[in-house]
């Protein structure tokens, strides 16, 4: 009974292969874009000044992790955006033998505004990197790695709080909100980044004592698709996911707004008791906000399900097909005049229509996104039975739905989605 918009083709992650090191690049050793005031190089904050006080240390035995010939103390941050370690032990030799670094949730290519190219692993081309690093001679890098050696693979890492330090094996990482910081302590060379941008040095954490402060009230979620109404605001009346109206949940009355979990009651189309959205009766529901945390710098419900109990439909028996809006990219409107978010380009088949491309899920860089689109869709724009293979990405028509096209990187599950939208006449949305 999934309620999501968003449709993806059969796609899967790309497949790791086996250790070796990679070769360093040169990077400037400046500033590029972190997240903060344009006037700051510093994670912002809201409470004034403090003075410098000794980090949060952490006992490192909590993750401390070995498999494999490898072994290191490896952590997640709280919005799960990234996987990190402090390795004792890569099994890469040489200088990364010992190192602290991190890499993305989907081992994928590293959103973070302004990264350099990179050599690619096993090639001399550039291309965007997959890590950033750092050991304990070197300078601080982004790199192409052959596999996530940041990852722990049991799928039971340890979350590094906000303001807290792990510190082992001669290397610290610390976690804030602003983003993740780990240097070298002998050399005292590091790196800070987040998905706004980076910095080649360490920056401290300061002792919190407890979880990040926040005084806003959180938001439902966020945007992550044109013409959604409701993600991203405070007890909203309505929701819409976009697309078919089957995405809908009108007056919504809210309870326990701002605890771990609000409950709201409202009304919206139950399709699965008619033959379609169009003569679908409109049923109450019970919608539920839960996974309450930081994502990105936003604190919000993380994830958002909706049932009806005249169904005999329980919250239990449905959070597994919630909505995850922190695990989509965030949208934004191309004509809000943002900087941010926003289309790829633009493709065009021969029937001349002019087409949005965007990256709905993962972090394929656009000039990919738009290498694949114009590849596949004019072949494809009107043979909707067909799939084409281009490279390791699967394209498709989608013959109903608010997406007409989409292209995931691999044939299972898609870690990378990139598409194209229905406008909003279409008869097939």
């Amino acid at each position: 009974m999934s309620r999501r918009v968003l449709s993806v083709v059969a796609a899967a992650m790309f497949a790791l292969v086996s250790c070796s090191s990679e070769q360093p690049v040169e990077v400037p050793d400046s500033i590029v874009g972190f997240e903060g005031p344009a006037t700051s190089t510093a994670p912002a904050t809201s409470d004034p000044p403090t003075q410098p006080v000794a980090p949060t240390l952490v006992d490192p035995t909590g993750f401390l992790y070995e498999s494999g010939g490898t072994s290191g103390y490896y952590f997640t941050t709280p919005s799960g955006l990234w996987r990190c370690a402090i390795l004792a032990d890569s099994a890469q030799g040489g200088s990364d033998n010992q190192m602290a670094g991190c890499q993305p949730k989907t081992s994928t290519d590293m959103p973070v505004a302004g990264a350099p190219l990179v050599q690619q692993f096993g090639s001399g081309a550039l291309g965007a990197p997959n890590a950033i690093l750092v050991n304990s001679s070197d300078d601080a890098r982004f790199a192409s790695l052959s596999q996530a050696l940041f990852w722990r693979m049991d799928e039971t890492t340890p979350v590094l709080g906000y303001g807290q330090t792990l510190s082992a094996n001669g290397f610290s990482c610390n976690v804030q909100e602003s983003g993740v910081s780990c240097r070298s302590d002998s050399s005292g060379r590091g790196f800070q980044f987040s998905t706004g941008g980076y910095a080649f040095e360490y920056v401290e954490a300061l002792r919190t004592g407890a979880a990040p402060s926040v005084s806003a009230e959180p938001v439902l979620g966020r945007v992550w698709g044109p013409d959604q109404k409701g993600y991203g605001e405070v007890k909203p009346a309505d929701i819409y996911n976009g697309g078919s109206l089957s995405g809908l949940v009108e007056n919504i009355v809210w309870q326990d707004w701002g605890g771990s979990q609000a409950t709201g009651t409202g009304v919206a189309r139950n399709v699965d008791q008619s033959s379609g959205v169009a003569n679908a009766p409109i049923e109450p529901v019970t919608i539920v906000g839960f996974d309450l945390g930081d994502c990105e710098g936003t604190f919000m419900y993380r994830s958002v399900v909706w049932f009806f109990p005249d169904n005999g439909e329980t919250f239990e028996s449905a959070k597994d097909m919630s909505t995850k809006p922190c695990e989509e990219n965030a949208y934004t409107d191309p004509n809000s005049g943002s900087s941010g978010g926003g289309t790829c380009g633009v493709v065009t088949a021969a029937d001349g229509m002019p087409r949005d491309v965007l990256v709905s899920k993962g972090s394929v860089s656009c000039p990919e996104a738009m290498t694949v689109m114009n590849a596949t869709y004019p072949t494809l724009y009107d043979k909707p039975l067909d799939i084409m293979e281009y490279a390791e990405w699967y394209c498709s028509i989608n013959p109903a739905g608010e997406i007409l096209f989409s292209c995931g990187d691999g044939n299972q599950e898609a870690s990378s989605l990139v598409v194209i939208y229905r406008s909003m006449d279409d008869p097939y949305r």
